[in-house]
């Protein structure tokens, strides 16, 4: 991988290259640049792969994770990469370690087919049999439903039990029971190799313990990467895996056999490691050092490691004055009928990985606190992040300083703490808020950092600052805390536990840590050792931490062994003109059930019907398929805009992101244009205002359904921000109150506190097309016709949101992006990607064509330019119908294999399109493109017969929809529609399905050949389904079926 002057964050046009049969471990101090680094390089690697797909696909299902940063352009020899940490797993509380992984998918299909039902039966996501009190989460206000018990189901479910291995199993059984017992009986529930090996990986991790039924997001961090593991070992080859911290929630002896079993997945893949962990990084064989300090101080490749010691503060030693008395703790494992927490003194409980710890601390100690001590607050630091905040929340909401900050200059925001620190001259507490900051070494923040984007151990350092600087905050208090290291290099733990340490020593405040990092024990007062995870623990010794440390230290094992790494050499051509679709349809299941499920939940959903059990780097485009939808502009393609913003060397990496969806013009989103309508044809009297006769009656009727109190409350606050006045007349308006009247006011959102909700106002024009299309009003006809496209009047079509000029050479790239190429054509030519434009377009054309209406020839021939500059290293690259443009496309695609394996898929001696073939054979004669087979035959309206009866005779599950509705399967996606595998999506019962129209059952009309109606056809076409269409056909069956037609 070749990476030339990169920009991130304090990246500093970063030029490195680095081996692809190397793990390398990636270090420095927090702050210096690894994740920024790593993520820069996944963020491309998503980009290059689904901008790939038609821009209507992409924006649908990748939009929250599409991010491009300019620089990253320039990045050579990209492999298919994962970036796994913490967050990649969902919050979503109906994921659970079963369907997380699709065990329970394959456990419900066997159910099934034993039982004679369909999989959604056994399911806990539809209303089939799911607990009608719950809904199928198992829980009520986070606790167990008195209903279900937590099993999700009705009760009976428990009437279909499989007999295995003379015991009965429900489907609630084989939820409940753990992997290590499943796979003893995985050969009886007929699973799959893929999921018995993952599974058998599990155990190796040590995560064996874990049931179906474990919601996701009650894993504990080391717990979640290490079942990220166990996929990825099962499924993964030929890319570059990196991983952030595995070593977070592991103790020393699970991180030795998690070290082996990476450098399994090493063997077939290339692994980066991120991590502060010694025992991790001395595994690998390489080191990349960043530094040399944090922050604006760092962001280079450096050549030697700072060396940190390691500060230890003085142990509270004296004789404890007093406890906090905790009884009967039972949960899980948990079994303890007394436990002594010392107060004034820091305890830490630590543990072999999964051994209850977090159970221990959250589920038993909590509860029991809050009941027993009610006058004493607790706060649990840095738990559920992402629970906490929004996408928007910043250092500076989360502390609640930004009013405070508006009195600075506004540059204040983005600058590090280290440098605002001596600015703050006005306000003591927010001086000393900040000094804290620093002192715990996060000085290289700003506070317009988003929190979603800190550390886990950053994000605790700052709530634990949030806490002390309450009121009050000097009172009793326990503070617990969850894996504080995470993330932490060795100078931010020294002043964390000095902090700590004072905290505890001049206030009333006690602490619990639940903890691995051998430092952080030895800084503590007292030790809980859970040891080797046991079934049922049932005491837990308090241990000063000075004999603990000793025992540790005699104990302690070394790890030798180095982390394999490989990503194979693929080149080559290879021209495939047999088998086809299977070839092509088997690729393509690679491609979309492979890669792209991985990269979002959206696609998980959308590409359910693609199965693939593995991830391999496979890319499947059918060269006469849609290339590229409405509104694909030619500076898109091959990375040309991020190639001009290269040219000014820019530091302002993300906002001019124009593949983020947050840079987006929010009123166009991002397209250039909006549907409007002549609204002089719908204003009764133009000298009136809206509440005064301005529109029709019809029209006012229809806003009405909108509520007028919202308008009005909008139109308020427009005034009191801005002092536009739209509520007067419409003739009396300025040009920019119409504008803002018609189309919407973009900059803010406004708090309507009697609703509790945001709200925007979106113009008035967008407010009569939206309530306006149930109306029966003679006026829906006249809009519909007034309606046409326009330039959007927020962005003015230059697509980004803001105004943040941005000059190239002289002129500002929302200039050059509308113009045509050869009026700056001196500057473009210097875009290598723009000489080859040239040889496919006129210099007259404009970098904002919308390239979906070009020819088919010109866009596959943009297409395979992409897929050369994305540079990809390693990937087996499927063309499918690539001989109707060979000539122009067998450069680029002599360019392409030197890195990469491609398979040319054709048909024998076909040189045309598909297109050609049906409008050359199939438009004027009276079989049209449209035509189903059967009509061939003589027989006619067979599918309007089959929806009449559709209507009597509909399917049991679906109710004649053909589609099952589930729930909040995926993450921001309310309600999901799956296939019902009952009636294959027909939407008929048997009996409907068993009718018979003309001779032939409506079950043989859908799946029966064409041969059932006539004997006298070629092989070739026997076996067409009786209900394609003639445009459903391939290249092959059209010329075939012209020939016989003959």
């Amino acid at each position: 991988m070749k990476i030339n002057k990169l920009i991130a964050n304090n990246l500093k046009q970063l030029t490195c290259q680095i081996e692809k049969d190397s793990s390398l471990g990636i270090v420095g101090l927090s702050g210096s640049g690894k994740s920024t680094f790593c993520l820069t390089i996944a963020d491309e690697t998503l980009k290059r792969i689904v901008t790939l797909l038609p821009k209507s696909e992409y924006r649908f299902l990748f939009s929250e994770k599409l991010f491009s940063n300019y620089s990253a352009q320039a990045i050579e020899s990209l492999p298919l990469v994962f970036y796994l940490k913490k967050t990649s797993f969902s919050a979503n509380p109906r994921s659970t370690v079963g369907t997380h992984t699709g065990i329970f998918k394959e456990i419900r299909i066997e159910y099934a087919k034993y039982f004679k039902k369909i999989p959604e039966f056994f399911s806990f996501n539809n209303s089939i049999m799911w607990c009608p009190k719950c809904k199928g989460r198992g829980t009520i206000a986070e606790k167990e439903c008195p209903e279900c018990l937590g099993s999700r189901y009705k009760k009976e479910i428990n009437d279909f039990s499989i007999e295995i291995m003379k015991k009965k199993y429900s489907i609630i059984d084989i939820n409940n029971i753990s992997a290590d017992k499943l796979l003893e009986i995985s050969k009886f529930l007929n699973l799959s190799f893929s999921k018995i090996k993952l599974i058998e990986n599990m155990i190796k991790l040590d995560i064996g313990y874990l049931s179906l039924d474990r919601k996701i997001n009650t894993l504990s961090g080391g717990e979640m990467v290490r079942l990220l593991l166990a996929e990825f070992i099962t499924e993964c080859q030929n890319s570059l895996i990196i991983i952030d911290e595995i070593s977070i929630g592991l103790d020393h002896n699970t991180l030795l056999k998690v070290i082996n079993c990476i450098s399994e997945l090493g063997s077939k893949n290339q692994i980066w490691l991120i991590d502060h962990s010694k025992v991790v990084i001395d595994a690998t064989n390489k080191k990349i050092i960043f530094g040399p300090k944090s922050g604006k101080n760092g962001g280079e490749i450096i050549e030697k490691e700072l060396d940190i010691p390691q500060v230890f503060c003085e142990i509270n030693e004296s004789k404890v004055e007093d406890y906090y008395i905790f009884k009967n703790l039972s949960k899980r494992n948990i079994n303890i009928d007394n436990l002594l927490i010392p107060k004034n003194r820091i305890t830490s409980i630590t543990g072999e990985s999964g051994c209850g710890k977090s159970t221990l601390v959250k589920e038993c100690i909590i509860p029991i606190f809050k009941k027993n001590y009610k006058e004493i607050p607790y706060e649990i630091i840095g738990q559920d992040k992402n629970q906490s905040v929004t996408s928007k929340s910043t250092i500076a909401t989360f502390l609640d300083i930004k009013k405070k900050l508006e009195k600075y200059d506004k540059n204040i925001m983005d600058l590090d703490l280290v440098d605002v620190e001596p600015l703050l001259t006005r306000d003591k507490a927010l001086k000393s808020q900040v000094n804290m900051l620093l002192e715990l070494g996060l000085g290289y923040l700003s506070f317009n950092r988003k929190i979603q984007t800190l550390s886990t151990g950053e994000f605790q350092c700052l709530h634990l600052v949030s806490k002390i600087f309450e009121k009050n905050s000097e009172k009793e208090m326990l503070l617990i805390f969850d894996e504080p290291s995470k993330g932490l290099s060795q100078n931010i733990l020294n002043s964390f536990m000095k902090i700590l340490r004072d905290i505890i020593k001049y206030s009333k405040k006690t602490a619990i840590i639940i903890e691995h990092n051998s430092y952080l024990l030895e800084c503590s007062d007292y030790i809980m050792d859970f040891g080797k995870r046991k079934e049922s623990i049932e005491e837990l010794k308090l241990i000063p931490s000075k004999k603990w440390i000793l025992e540790f230290k005699k104990n302690f094992v070394c790890n030798n062994k180095k982390i394999a790494s490989n990503i194979e050499n693929k080149k080559g051509i290879e021209i495939i003109d047999k088998d086809i679709e299977k070839v092509f349809q088997k690729y393509e299941n690679i491609f979309k059930g492979g890669i792209l499920k991985n990269f979002s939940q959206t696609a998980q959903w959308i590409y359910s019907d693609y199965r693939y059990e593995g991830i391999e780097p496979v890319i499947a485009i059918d060269l006469e398929n849609q290339l590229y939808s409405k509104n694909t502009f030619l500076f898109e393609i091959a990375g040309i805009i991020n190639s001009i913003i290269a040219l000014t060397h820019t530091n302002n990496v993300k906002e001019f992101d124009f593949y983020s969806k947050e840079n987006l013009c929010e009123c166009c989103k991002g397209t250039g244009k909006i549907e409007t309508i002549k609204i002089d044809e719908i204003i009764k009297n133009n000298n009136k205002n809206i509440w005064d006769g301005l529109f029709y009656e019809d029209i006012m009727r229809a806003l009405k359904k909108y509520n007028f109190t919202k308008i009005k409350f909008l139109f308020k606050e427009i005034k009191k921000i801005e002092n536009y006045d739209l509520n007067k007349n419409y003739s009396e308006m300025s040009d920019i109150e119409k504008e803002i009247f018609l189309y919407g006011y973009w900059k803010n959102t406004f708090y309507d506190s009697n609703k509790k909700v945001q709200r925007r106002w979106k113009g008035i024009i967008y407010l009569i097309k939206k309530y306006m299309r149930s109306s029966e009003s003679i006026f829906k006809k006249i809009i519909k016709e007034n309606s046409e496209e326009t330039r959007c009047p927020v962005c003015k079509g230059n697509i980004l949101k803001h105004n943040i000029p941005l000059d190239v050479n002289g002129k500002d790239i929302r200039s050059i992006i509308t113009s045509k190429i050869k009026e700056n054509k001196t500057l473009l030519i210097k875009i290598p990607q723009i000489k080859e434009i040239l040889e496919i377009l006129d210099e007259d054309t404009f970098l904002n064509t919308d390239v979906s209406l070009l020819s088919e020839k010109k866009q596959v021939i943009l297409k395979i330019l992409e897929i050369k500059y994305a540079s990809f290293l390693g990937y087996t690259i499927v063309l499918k119908n690539t001989s109707p443009f060979i000539d122009d496309i067998q450069k680029n695609i002599n360019e392409i294999s030197k890195n990469n394996r491609l398979f040319l898929l054709d048909y024998k001696k076909i040189n045309c399109t598909k297109e050609e073939i049906l409008e050359a054979y199939y438009e004027n004669n009276k079989l049209k493109r449209t035509s189903y087979l059967y009509e061939i035959f003589g027989y006619k309206k067979i599918s309007t017969i089959i929806n009449k009866i559709r209507k009597e005779k509909v399917c049991q599950y679906c109710n004649g929809k053909g589609k099952l509705r589930e729930e909040n399967l995926y993450e921001n996606i309310d309600i999901t529609e799956t296939s019902c595998s009952f009636c294959n999506e027909t939407g008929l019962s048997i009996e409907g399905l068993n009718t018979e129209i003309e001779g032939v059952s409506i079950k043989e009309w859908y799946y029966g050949s064409i041969d059932r109606i006539n004997k006298d056809l070629p092989d070739e076409l026997k076996n067409l389904s009786l209900m394609s269409k003639i445009c459903d056909l391939n290249k092959e069956q059209l010329i075939k079926l012209k020939e016989y037609l003959k």
